[in-house]
């Protein structure tokens, strides 16, 4: 967002930017005053001071309102159950996240990370972001950059559980298990909760 004002007279010329009748900062001698990231609380009417050897004028005024960028954050597959979301940075109102029913007030251009729970309970597993109803990350943190309004929605599905025990009760086995996405161990009896479709690999020792 950029001010500019364009004077004539004896140069040297100097401008000072002020908003709501408080100065910005020094005089200087460009004729134009950028805002960067702007935010609400850099609304209000803007004015510059010109002055010269011959003395000073102020500007018309020009009246920035600022608008932010809606950011709606929803939950599927949960089956009633609350499905808590962080987002960084908070947003215009000091959000900064809570169960996924959201909505959320950005500056254009302004990058939010949004991170969902991998689980709820010990059945239900995060399965992707979906961004305007398209799929933008199977993974539980997500990065959107608010160039436009964005639904997002953090969608689940049921686990599929493994239970692992050892053919003779009276000895505990050290099994590791592997997958696409992980490697670990464990002394059964245990149980891991799977994706639907995933390969999983299980070696005794």
């Amino acid at each position: 967002m950029t001010f500019s004002v364009v004077a004539s007279g004896t140069l040297p010329m100097s401008y000072q930017w002020r908003r709501n009748g408080v100065f910005l900062g020094p005089a200087s001698e460009s004729p134009k005053f950028e805002l960067r990231n702007v935010q609400p609380g850099q609304a209000g009417i803007y004015q510059v001071v010109v002055s010269n050897v011959a003395g000073e004028v102020i500007s018309e005024f020009s009246d920035l309102v600022v608008i932010g960028i809606e950011l709606k954050v929803g939950a599927r597959g949960t089956e009633g159950s609350n499905v808590m979301v962080t987002v960084n940075p908070s947003d215009w109102n000091g959000q900064s996240g809570g169960n996924a029913n959201l909505t959320l007030l950005y500056s254009k251009g302004e990058t939010v990370a949004l991170t969902a729970q991998q689980g709820i309970g010990d059945r239900v597993l995060f399965k992707q972001w979906l961004d305007n109803g398209k799929i933008a990350s199977a993974e539980p943190m997500v990065t959107v950059k608010m160039d436009k309004e964005h639904i997002m929605l953090a969608e689940y599905e049921p686990g599929y559980m493994l239970t692992v025990t050892s053919g003779n009760p009276d000895n505990s086995a050290l099994v590791t298990l592997s997958d696409n996405n992980r490697g670990d161990s464990d002394i059964t009896p245990f149980t891991r909760l799977y994706h639907r479709g995933t390969i999983a690999t299980l070696t005794a020792e």
